[in-house]
Protein backbone atom coordinates (compact mmCIF):
# COMPACT_ATOMS: atom_id res chain seq x y z
CA UNK A 1 0.00 0.00 0.00
CA UNK A 2 1.08 3.54 -0.50
CA UNK A 3 -0.23 7.05 -0.15
CA UNK A 4 0.20 9.23 -3.21
CA UNK A 5 -1.21 12.61 -4.16
CA UNK A 6 -4.11 12.02 -6.56
CA UNK A 7 -2.52 13.70 -9.62
CA UNK A 8 0.46 11.31 -9.38
CA UNK A 9 -1.50 8.11 -8.82
CA UNK A 10 -1.11 6.70 -12.33
CA UNK A 11 2.64 7.35 -12.33
CA UNK A 12 2.93 5.64 -8.93
CA UNK A 13 0.97 2.64 -10.19
CA UNK A 14 3.19 2.39 -13.25
CA UNK A 15 6.26 2.52 -11.01
CA UNK A 16 4.91 -0.20 -8.73
CA UNK A 17 4.16 -2.46 -11.70
CA UNK A 18 7.67 -1.85 -13.05
CA UNK A 19 9.15 -2.76 -9.65
CA UNK A 20 7.14 -5.99 -9.61
CA UNK A 21 8.52 -6.89 -13.04
CA UNK A 22 12.03 -5.94 -11.93
CA UNK A 23 11.78 -8.19 -8.87
CA UNK A 24 10.80 -11.09 -11.11
CA UNK A 25 13.67 -10.50 -13.55
CA UNK A 26 16.57 -9.28 -11.40
CA UNK A 27 17.76 -10.47 -8.02
CA UNK A 28 17.81 -7.98 -5.18
CA UNK A 29 21.26 -6.76 -4.24
CA UNK A 30 23.11 -8.02 -1.19
CA UNK A 31 22.54 -4.63 0.43
CA UNK A 32 18.80 -4.70 -0.25
CA UNK A 33 18.52 -8.21 1.16
CA UNK A 34 20.46 -7.26 4.29
CA UNK A 35 18.40 -4.08 4.80
CA UNK A 36 15.13 -6.01 4.42
CA UNK A 37 16.22 -8.72 6.84
CA UNK A 38 17.54 -6.19 9.36
CA UNK A 39 14.33 -4.16 9.11
CA UNK A 40 12.18 -7.20 9.83
CA UNK A 41 14.34 -8.54 12.61
CA UNK A 42 14.97 -5.22 14.35
CA UNK A 43 11.32 -4.18 14.28
CA UNK A 44 10.04 -7.54 15.49
CA UNK A 45 10.76 -6.76 19.16
CA UNK A 46 8.54 -3.66 18.96
CA UNK A 47 5.57 -6.06 19.06
CA UNK A 48 6.23 -6.39 22.80
CA UNK A 49 6.81 -2.80 23.91
CA UNK A 50 3.44 -2.19 25.59
CA UNK A 51 0.88 -4.26 27.43
CA UNK A 52 -1.55 -3.75 24.54
CA UNK A 53 1.00 -4.99 21.99
CA UNK A 54 1.82 -8.02 24.12
CA UNK A 55 -1.88 -8.83 24.38
CA UNK A 56 -2.28 -8.45 20.60
CA UNK A 57 0.70 -10.74 19.98
CA UNK A 58 -0.74 -13.33 22.33
CA UNK A 59 -4.14 -13.02 20.66
CA UNK A 60 -2.50 -13.62 17.26
CA UNK A 61 -0.66 -16.62 18.67
CA UNK A 62 -3.95 -18.05 19.89
CA UNK A 63 -5.94 -17.13 16.77
CA UNK A 64 -3.41 -18.60 14.35
CA UNK A 65 -2.32 -21.50 16.59
CA UNK A 66 1.30 -20.33 16.58
CA UNK A 67 3.80 -22.50 18.38
CA UNK A 68 5.41 -21.20 21.59
CA UNK A 69 8.76 -20.80 19.79
CA UNK A 70 7.30 -18.92 16.80
CA UNK A 71 9.53 -15.86 17.32
CA UNK A 72 12.70 -17.96 17.42
CA UNK A 73 11.70 -19.86 14.29
CA UNK A 74 10.79 -16.58 12.59
CA UNK A 75 14.29 -15.23 13.20
CA UNK A 76 15.85 -18.42 11.88
CA UNK A 77 13.69 -18.48 8.74
CA UNK A 78 14.38 -14.83 7.93
CA UNK A 79 18.10 -15.56 8.19
CA UNK A 80 17.74 -18.33 5.59
CA UNK A 81 15.98 -16.22 2.94
CA UNK A 82 18.04 -15.91 -0.25
CA UNK A 83 17.85 -13.69 -3.30
CA UNK A 84 16.64 -16.73 -5.23
CA UNK A 85 13.80 -17.24 -2.72
CA UNK A 86 12.72 -13.64 -3.26
CA UNK A 87 12.73 -13.98 -7.05
CA UNK A 88 10.72 -17.21 -6.87
CA UNK A 89 8.17 -15.60 -4.53
CA UNK A 90 7.92 -12.55 -6.80
CA UNK A 91 7.27 -14.76 -9.82
CA UNK A 92 4.49 -16.55 -7.94
CA UNK A 93 2.92 -13.49 -6.33
CA UNK A 94 3.25 -10.78 -8.95
CA UNK A 95 1.26 -12.21 -11.83
CA UNK A 96 0.04 -9.00 -13.42
CA UNK A 97 -3.24 -10.55 -14.56
CA UNK A 98 -4.08 -11.37 -10.91
CA UNK A 99 -3.13 -8.03 -9.36
CA UNK A 100 -5.79 -5.66 -8.11
CA UNK A 101 -5.10 -1.97 -7.59
CA UNK A 102 -7.50 0.23 -5.67
CA UNK A 103 -7.27 3.95 -6.26
CA UNK A 104 -9.27 6.33 -4.09
CA UNK A 105 -9.60 9.96 -5.03
CA UNK A 106 -11.14 12.49 -7.32
CA UNK A 107 -12.43 10.69 -10.40
CA UNK A 108 -11.97 13.70 -12.67
CA UNK A 109 -8.27 13.84 -11.82
CA UNK A 110 -7.57 10.10 -11.96
CA UNK A 111 -9.73 8.71 -14.76
CA UNK A 112 -7.79 9.94 -17.82
CA UNK A 113 -4.26 9.09 -16.58
CA UNK A 114 -5.33 5.59 -15.49
CA UNK A 115 -7.08 4.99 -18.81
CA UNK A 116 -3.83 5.83 -20.62
CA UNK A 117 -1.76 3.05 -19.04
CA UNK A 118 -2.08 -0.69 -19.49
CA UNK A 119 -3.69 -1.63 -16.18
CA UNK A 120 -6.38 -3.96 -17.44
CA UNK A 121 -10.01 -3.55 -16.51
CA UNK A 122 -10.96 -0.36 -14.68
CA UNK A 123 -14.06 -0.39 -12.49
CA UNK A 124 -15.33 2.91 -11.17
CA UNK A 125 -17.47 3.05 -8.07
CA UNK A 126 -18.83 6.28 -6.76
CA UNK A 127 -19.59 6.81 -3.10
CA UNK A 128 -22.97 8.37 -3.90
CA UNK A 129 -23.96 5.30 -5.96
CA UNK A 130 -23.95 3.17 -2.80
CA UNK A 131 -26.58 5.28 -1.04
Amino acid sequence: STSIQVPFGSEALQEMLAEFENLKANPVTDGELKAAKDGLLHSFASRYTTVEKIAAAMANSFTYSLEHDYDEKFYQKIGLVTKENIMAAAKRAFNRSNLVAVAVGELEVMQVPLANIDVGKIIIEREDAKK
